[in-house]
C-alpha cells in the first residue's frame, strides 16, 4: 500500500538542515519558544553558535516565541496559520490563514520572520508509519548542548532520505 507523509525541511537561516515529519491530524506550533513543537532554540545551527553570536542575530528576533500554527487535516486539507508579530509568508505572499489542498502536487515555500525558511513536502512511502509515532511518542533525547548547560528535551527528526521517520535522534 503507498502512503505518504507531510514533511517539514528547513532550507535556510537557523532551520537549515533540520527535517520534521507532521502526521495526519497533530497541530504544531513553530517559534522561539522551547515549548513549541518545533522550536527554533534547538535548532543545531542556533546550538552551535555562542551566546554573543546568538544575542547580535536580528533574523532570529524576527521570529516569534509562538509564530505559526500548522494543523494537518488530511493530504487534502492542511491549514497553516500565522500567530506571529512579523508575519509569515507561503510561496512568498504574505498570510495570515491558509488552507493547502494540492501538497500531493507541489510543495510550498514558507518564510517565518525575515529568513527562516522552511519546504513543506509530500513525500510517498511504502508502508504507513505505526500508529503509535506522534510528536510526544517521537521521541525526546537528552540533549546535552543547552545554552545553560542543563540537558533539554529535543523533538526527534528525520533523516534526509528517510522517508518512514525512522532515523536515528540528532544528539
Amino acid at each position: 500500500m503507498s502512503v505518504g507523509s507531510l514533511v517539514l525541511v528547513g532550507s535556510d537561516g537557523l532551520v537549515e538542515g533540520e527535517i520534521f515529519q507532521i502526521k495526519q491530524g497533530e497541530e504544531i506550533v513553530i517559534g522561539r519558544s522551547r515549548s513549541c513543537d518545533i522550536s527554533l532554540r534547538k535548532c543545531f545551527k542556533y546550538l552551535s553558535l555562542d551566546p554573543d553570536e546568538r544575542n547580535r542575530n536580528k533574523h532570529f528576533q524576527t521570529v516569534s516565541r509562538k509564530h505559526i500554527k500548522i494543523i494537518f487535516v488530511n493530504p487534502d486539507h492542511i491549514e497553516i496559520e500565522n500567530m506571529g508579530a512579523n508575519g509569515t509568508f507561503i510561496d512568498g505572499t504574505k498570510v495570515d490563514k491558509v488552507i493547502i489542498t494540492d501538497i500531493r502536487d507541489q510543495s510550498h515555500e514558507m518564510v517565518l520572520g525575515t529568513k527562516e525558511k522552511f519546504r513543506l513536502e509530500w513525500r510517498e512511502t511504502q508502508d504507513p508509519l505505526p500508529p503509535s509515532r506522534t510528536w510526544e511518542e517521537q521521541g525526546t533525547v537528552d540533549h546535552p548542548l543547552d545554552e545553560d548547560g542543563d540537558t533539554e528535551k529535543r523533538t526527534r527528526r528525520i533523516k534526509p532520505g528517510d522517508d518512514q521517520g525512522n532515523g536515528d535522534e540528532h544528539e
